[in-house]
């Protein structure tokens, strides 16, 4: 992940910010297109589409590519690795850039199920598990994917190449094609506009200046808007998705609800938009700050344990998933309590009391 040239959060002495800016020499080794495929060829793995291309255009980065490596044909979940990498460059640029990255990912997305599960059991009221299966897979479905998106928005992505996100080889040489991942590496997956961190605590990376707290300040509301746009988009996706099911289950096999619930259901289907709505506003501000608050303390942590062997190491991680489980458990029910005032106000503009 780099950041060797900035200096500690704490300790260590100087500004949070200061220290020497990268004069722009680089003593990085790169290889090519062809000796990056054959390092693959090697070690029994495939090198992917996109690095191959930013290889060809500027080289990649001999230590990114070890990494890689690493990951891909190691461990007993280097298949699977593999196949996330490829499919998914997004979380592969984290991953390379940040060993926990992987590991906060499992914490947010496997936290959230059992958290998820558990809420949504006890909030169903006197329903069966199959009354309203269709809008429990969809709130558990949708909050493990906005969990795993807003991490891995908030996560400062590898420079794989010369230039961060390899603008080189995707802008320069005309790459995008159409490919979708392509399209997400410019729009997503490269560092943030000008000298704009993924999150207000990021470490700079390697090849980037260090930022300055005007930068850091605005990526706290910049990265709260792009989170808001991909939650309301999530949940607009996840409600509707729920809606039609119900829809169809209420036309074609309205014998599975029991009696009790029969009674009490009511003919149209949820509101679409104002949960959307309201899960946009909600994690843009609420939820993103709490976000990127952990993603400092966690630096610290971090920082903490580095150099203090496997002890330290286990009890490092150990604290950031139970600061993770606790945020995850905390705003959960933060936003229940927001959706129940939604849903009283949408009843009473329906004439119905709450």
């Amino acid at each position: 992940g780099g950041g060797d040239d900035e200096p500690p959060i704490n300790g260590g002495g100087g500004d949070f910010d200061g220290g020497p800016e990268w004069d722009g020499e680089d003593d990085e080794e790169y290889v090519g297109v062809d000796e990056a495929t054959a390092m693959c060829s090697k070690n029994g793995a495939t090198l992917p589409k996109d690095m191959a291309d930013i290889a060809d255009a500027e080289g990649v980065r001999v230590v990114v590519m070890k990494d890689f490596l690493r990951y891909t044909t190691s461990g007993p979940l280097a298949g699977f690795l593999a196949w996330l990498f490829a499919k998914y460059p997004a979380v592969r640029d984290r991953a390379l850039a940040d060993p926990w990255f992987l590991y906060k990912l499992a914490v947010e997305v496997l936290g959230d199920v059992g958290l998820a599960v558990a809420g949504e059991a006890t909030s169903r009221n006197d329903a069966s598990a199959l009354d309203e299966a269709e809008f429990f897979l969809s709130d558990v479905v949708s909050s493990v994917f906005l969990n795993g998106a807003v991490l891995t928005m908030l996560s400062p992505a590898v420079t794989l190449g010369k230039t961060p996100g390899g603008r080189k080889a995707l802008i320069v040489k005309s790459r995008i094609g159409g490919r979708l991942n392509h399209f997400m590496r410019l729009v997503f997956m490269a560092q943030p506009p000008g000298k704009m961190p993924a999150s207000i605590f990021a470490k700079a990376g390697h090849r980037v200046i260090p930022y300055a707290w005007k930068w850091r300040g605005l990526a706290l509301l910049a990265q709260g808007v792009r989170i808001a746009a991909v939650s309301g988009a999530i949940g607009f996706v996840g409600q509707g998705t729920s809606n039609a099911v119900c829809a169809l289950r209420r036309k074609y096999w309205s014998g599975s609800y029991s009696k009790a619930y029969a009674e009490t259901v009511r003919p149209e289907s949820p509101p679409l938009l104002e949960p959307a709505v309201e899960w946009a506003l909600f994690t843009g501000t609420d939820a993103n700050w709490r976000q990127q608050a952990i993603i400092g303390v966690e630096r610290v942590i971090e920082g903490a344990a580095s150099g203090g062997g496997k002890v330290s190491s286990i009890v490092a991680r150990a604290s950031s998933a139970a600061i993770r489980i606790a945020n995850n458990a905390w705003g959960g029910e933060r936003f229940a309590s927001r959706m129940r005032r939604m849903e009283d106000e949408v009843a009473r503009r329906h004439g119905e009391s709450p």
